[in-house]
């Protein structure tokens, strides 16, 4: 299963998925145009940042670190990513690019998810504390907005030295 499913499962123990932003994650992002947390959700609503270059989203995974090998991306609505960079922070000031996307028309339906091995620049070992999309270019209608209605990651995750998942 993925981190965040797990995290909105309180750690698997409940069938029901909760969106753990704002108790067990923390989300932030370059601007909000709505509640950035919702980009975790299952419900496929719509978040997107304002119009502008560079825009960004940041899970900060708090208590938790994840070695990614995997994540998926969800975009609904009519602006699709096209361009951006997946990366991995433990302190929030340097950022390692786990993946790099440039012209990638995964997401091309509405709804449409899509996911991606990381192709670490790093040394594959890193556990990062954060993980943020970062937009590089325009979406697939020529702006800046970035827009998401669901993430996941997979890979190991760990708490306090400990590995849980």
């Amino acid at each position: 299963c993925g981190v965040i499913w797990w995290l909105g499962t309180n750690c698997g123990r409940q069938d029901t998925f909760v969106n753990p932003s704002g108790h067990r994650v923390g989300v932030s992002a370059s601007s909000n145009r709505g509640q950035c947390g919702t980009a975790l959700g299952r419900e496929g609503e719509v978040w997107k940042t304002s119009n502008q270059a560079g825009s960004w989203l940041k899970i900060d995974l708090v208590s938790y670190r994840v070695r990614p090998t995997r994540y998926s991306l969800r975009c609904n609505g009519s602006c699709k990513l096209r361009n951006w960079e997946l990366q991995g922070s433990c302190d929030g000031e340097s950022w390692s690019v786990l993946r790099r996307h440039s012209g990638d028309e995964a997401l091309t339906a509405d709804a449409a998810t899509s996911s991606w091995d990381v192709e670490a620049e790093h040394d594959g070992e890193e556990w990062f504390r954060m993980l943020r999309v970062y937009q590089t270019g325009q979406n697939s209608l020529g702006s800046y907005f970035l827009s998401l209605s669901g993430f996941e990651v997979y890979g190991a995750l760990r708490e306090e030295n400990k590995v849980v998942l």
